[in-house]
């Protein structure tokens, strides 16, 4: 069990479980885009261990939260938040595989991105600001899969299909 939880340590969501704040959630996500290894090393701490420990995971709603994690490089296990989200399941699948091969750690700088994600949303393109201001995504927070996937809702809302044509 513990072996799943550090797999899915890098997501926004396990900390929300230990009952961190959404300050600390910020600081370990951005320690964790420096050092990942460091950070993900903090739960095997007394500190880490204690966290979890205090942390159900024995129960049937824990087992169903952790099943439901989407996997990155497996597209369907997105599809859960693709349709939560109103998006159309199969071509956002498609674009999923197309821009990250599925997965949502997918992290991209060079000359003209900046960002990336499952959907590939680009802060640095022409929509930078406008994502920003759409659904607050960052480049810290651009590789959580319900981040991401809730700002190509809303700009699928507002633009259809045309961000990723």
């Amino acid at each position: 069990m513990l072996r799943r939880i550090l797999r899915w340590a890098s997501t926004p969501v396990i900390l929300l479980v230990l009952g961190c704040t959404p300050a600390q959630t910020r600081a370990w996500l951005a320690w964790h885009h420096d050092d990942p290894e460091g950070a993900v090393a903090y739960l095997d701490t007394p500190e880490g261990e204690a966290a979890l420990a205090e942390t159900d995971t024995d129960g049937p709603q824990f087992e169903e939260w952790l099943t439901a994690l989407p996997t990155p490089g497996n597209c369907a296990s997105y599809a859960p938040l693709f349709e939560r989200y109103g998006l159309p399941v199969a071509a956002f699948t498609r674009i999923a595989w197309r821009e990250s091969g599925c997965d949502h750690r997918s992290y991209v700088v060079d000359r003209d991105d900046a960002g990336g994600g499952l959907l590939g949303i680009n802060l640095r393109g022409s929509l930078g600001a406008v994502w920003h201001g759409w659904c607050g995504v960052t480049l810290a927070s651009v590789t959580n899969a319900e981040k991401n996937i809730a700002c190509a809702a809303a700009a699928y809302d507002r633009m259809g299909m045309a961000p990723w044509t």
